[in-house]
């Protein structure tokens, strides 16, 4: 040491005395504690092994332990027994002066003792999760398992204020075994309540054979809410109460009147596959069955009448005009809302029709100046029906045919932006491209999608101007005069010096 402070200097120079006693007998305390830590845990893992050996033949056969067996046996938390060396080490790492001088009072073994009254969270809640709300043990035996007296001792060096439960003596929670027994019964008559109900609309659950408004006849209407809630409560009767109440009120308007017009609503959910459905109709059989075992706020019908005349349909309560004005306006605007939606660009020669492009043209907006502009509906249209339908749901019709791109764009996407991306897939100049919506075409670079009234899912056709063929691959006929009187005219060869009147 003299050595190196001679050729190095530095300082302060420390010497033995400058060390801190109650550091150092601290830190040897630790050392000391973390290996006794690791001796028990290993005797501990050999004992608890010996008792599941112990307790196997019993368990394998389905048979009681008997009390003899289980005279020397202590019930301790699952949880606790993972996290017992770990919680023990977090105390022994960093404990208090406090513990350390009760370290000190257990000089035969030299093992701190931790209790719950230094404030230690996980250490008082040791074996906590043994006992139910009424301070009983808990009847849920998932919670605990069997382990021997010593390996006890061991832990209860490490957690002295936890508390033992010798399986001989310790009996679960009378009242906590009651509220099982009920929660049981309970479970049972949902799923009995369950299976009688999914019986009975067996079709409404698995959404099949549902009716339309394309057909005479009377049909109930009920809010998806309803539905949804009781179809969670079919699928999965132990965790969901039974549904008792159809709440209708949600499809009442301020004014007491119903405010979705059936005729919009269908033609609306079928062709846009992603919208929110609103309303369900049912059967009358169906209604009758949820008129017998649900209560209901609000009865909404509709009569479809004769399909031939203009107004074929009759609410009750009745329609209202305003609010389903309002509801069919919102419902147009949203289909202009959308993120990363899959729209289809299909190629075409000039010229070209296809069957489709009429049933993908917009119908209710026109093009003004880049603003859109709603088209007023009739009202007397909220009591028309249709006799049937052509649309098709985009999910129905085939994918990716032959010329046909799929592009993920915003509403917000421009149309220069979408013409960029096609030039890569189709080989061609942004210059070149003719995109059409319907009978639009889409010729402002600046304009976005939502200012032509483009939905989610719509199909675009697309155009390309190519070089005409023919003219600039036909051989020269004549000669230019620049090259009469040379060896270039006619068919002289480069190589042949004689003049062509020879």
């Amino acid at each position: 040491a003299n050595v190196w402070y001679e050729n190095y200097q530095g300082g302060p120079r420390l010497k033995s005395e400058d060390l801190c006693e109650t550091c150092v007998q601290m830190q040897c305390k630790k050392l000391r504690a973390l290996a006794q830590l690791d001796d028990d845990s290993k005797q501990l893992s050999e004992l608890v092994k010996k008792c599941d050996s112990e307790c196997a033949p019993y368990l394998k056969v389905g048979q009681d332990i008997p009390n003899s067996v289980l005279a020397t046996k202590v019930w301790i938390s699952k949880e606790s027994l993972r996290n017992w060396k770990k919680i023990a080490k977090r105390a022994i790492d960093g404990p208090s002066q406090v513990a350390l001088d009760k370290a000190d009072q257990n000089k035969e073994n030299e093992v701190q003792q931790v209790s719950s009254e230094e404030g230690n969270g996980d250490i008082g809640s040791f074996n906590a999760d043994l006992f139910c709300e009424h301070g009983n043990m808990s009847p849920d035996p998932s919670t605990r398992r069997l382990i021997p007296k010593e390996a006890w001792a061991i832990i209860e060096k490490y957690f002295s204020n936890s508390v033992m439960l010798v399986a001989t003596d310790s009996m679960s929670c009378d009242d906590c075994r009651n509220l099982e027994q009920q929660n049981t019964i309970e479970v049972q008559r949902s799923k009995e309540i369950a299976a009688k109900q999914r019986s009975a609309l067996g079709d409404l659950y698995c959404n099949r054979n549902r009716p339309d408004i394309d057909k005479v006849g009377e049909l109930y209407i009920v809010s998806t809410n309803f539905v949804q809630e009781w179809k969670r409560f079919i699928k999965d009767p132990s965790r969901h109460r039974p549904v008792v109440n159809i709440n209708n009120r949600t499809l009442i308007c301020e004014h007491e009147k119903f405010m979705y017009p059936m005729m919009f609503v269908s033609e609306f959910l079928k062709c846009n596959e992603e919208a929110d459905e609103m309303v369900l109709l049912i059967t009358p059989e169906e209604w009758l069955f949820m008129e017998e075992n649900f209560e209901c706020d609000q009865e909404i019908k509709v009569n479809v009448l004769n399909l031939d005349k203009k107004d074929n349909l009759e609410y009750r309560p009745d329609i209202c005009n305003t609010c389903a004005e309002s509801w069919l306006e919102g419902a147009f605007r949203r289909q202009f809302q959308y993120q990363d939606a899959p729209i289809y660009v299909i190629r075409r020669e000039k010229g070209e029709t296809f069957e489709s492009e009429d049933e993908d043209a917009p119908k209710t907006t026109n093009i003004v100046s880049g603003k859109r502009e709603v088209k007023p509906v009739n009202p007397d249209a909220w009591m028309q029906g249709f006799a049937g339908s052509n649309s098709v749901r985009r999910s129905q019709r085939p994918r990716n045919a032959k010329g046909e791109k799929t592009y993920k764009v915003s509403a917000t996407t421009t149309i220069k932006e979408l013409k960029s991306k096609i030039c890569t897939d189709f080989k061609t100049l942004l210059s070149d491209q003719h995109l059409y919506y319907g009978s639009n075409e889409l010729d402002n670079l600046s304009k976005k999608l939502q200012d032509y009234d483009i939905p989610a899912g719509a199909k675009l056709y697309l155009e390309i101007d190519t070089a005409e063929n023919g003219s600039m691959d036909e051989p020269m006929s004549t000669v230019e005069t620049g090259f009469q009187g040379t060896l270039l005219q006619g068919g002289s060869a480069f190589g042949d010096t004689r003049s062509p009147s020879s």
